[in-house]
């Protein structure tokens, strides 16, 4: 009375995936590597969906899914940083031409005892060849008699935006 029983397709019997395991052990490695292994464990995953048994091809998506976010992540942040320092130090470069440029207009000031009027301010700068870090001329702007603007247009180019730099 002794019944044998016959495997119905068990994960024991159902194969083998060897490209889902060797893409869930690189996923794994990835988590190790902090996400630099993972993008290749993701991708290699997802080749072996295509092939059951899926269960390591899933698991190997998810890991290698997660530590590529994990990567990229701290890509972008790290490009993020850069740009950030390299923004100030064209800052402080173009605050230092922009001071140069004050004291053009005031040296005119002094020697004609008014400030210049705006095409004329202008044409000065310009013939000074003071340009902001972005490679572009600044502008004199006079408000009154007694004030003016230094502008540079910032790293758009363009002026009268919110990212143009001024000193008055």
């Amino acid at each position: 009375t002794h019944r044998t029983r016959r495997c119905r397709a068990s994960r024991c019997c159902r194969g083998f995936n060897g490209v889902g395991i060797l893409g869930r052990m690189i996923s794994l490695l990835g988590v190790f590597t902090f996400g630099i292994a993972s993008p290749l464990g993701l991708l290699i995953s997802l080749l072996a969906l295509g092939k059951r048994p899926r269960f390591a091809a899933w698991t190997g998506t998810i890991l290698g899914g997660a530590g590529t976010a994990f990567l990229a992540l701290w890509g972008w942040a790290a490009v993020a940083a850069f740009n950030a320092v390299e923004y100030e130090q064209q800052q402080d470069q173009t605050e230092v031409v922009m001071e140069q440029a004050v004291a053009s207009i005031e040296q005119f000031h002094r020697e004609h005892k008014t400030l210049p009027e705006g095409i004329d301010g202008n044409k000065l700068l310009i013939a000074s060849d003071l340009n902001d870090a972005w490679g572009q001329s600044l502008r004199y702007d006079p408000i009154d008699d007694d004030e003016y603007l230094i502008r540079s247009a910032g790293p758009d180019q363009k002026f009268d935006t919110s990212d143009d730099l001024t000193l008055q």
